[in-house]
């Protein structure tokens, strides 16, 4: 997230501490009784479950070309969930807020989760367009208002973010 020096002072931090407000985690969802992931391979052998249309930053990709693990398709979270629980894959590849929210529908769910990928979030202006410095700091200032309302997350220092073993380096 793009901040000026105004809004670096006025939280106390310097303008070469910038922060992001979004973070985005990567899930593989399974049923109680399944072995949590806790290295990337032990998806060999093992069918997983992903949401149609949903790249996971070029993952999606990288599973389809192994001959080692089998992908099949959900149209939507709620479907993949009940996929899981039909047996007809062995984890859920999805990203955890949507899971969490549908779950929390399901109070006698037996649905658990391992973290694959923590990545942080960002906005992004095309320098393309006229306007762009302007919508961003518009953008900015909108979102700092959220956050002082507590509306939205506050802002994040940048980590390195998280990889699960194992995790093909091209898609960190």
């Amino acid at each position: 997230m793009a901040r000026t020096d105004r809004h670096s002072r006025s939280r106390g931090r310097s303008a070469g501490e910038l922060g992001k407000p979004l973070v985005t985690q990567l899930s593989a969802w399974y049923l109680e009784g399944t072995a949590p992931l806790e290295h990337f391979d032990q998806l060999n052998g093992k069918t997983v479950i992903a949401i149609g249309g949903y790249t996971y930053a070029g993952l999606i990709q990288w599973l389809n070309g192994s001959d080692s693990i089998r992908v099949t398709e959900a149209p939507n979270h709620r479907a993949a969930i009940d996929m899981l629980r039909r047996g007809r894959g062995d984890y859920v590849l999805d990203y955890h807020e949507p899971v969490k929210v549908l779950l929390s529908t399901m109070p006698d769910h037996n649905v658990r989760e391992s973290k694959i990928r923590e990545r942080d979030a960002a906005w992004l202006f095309s320098l393309a367009a006229p306007r762009a410095a302007i919508l961003r700091d518009a953008f900015d200032d909108a979102y700092l208002r959220l956050v002082e309302r507590d509306e939205v997350p506050p802002v994040r220092i940048v980590g390195p973010g998280y990889a699960i073993p194992g995790f093909p380096a091209a898609y960190r």
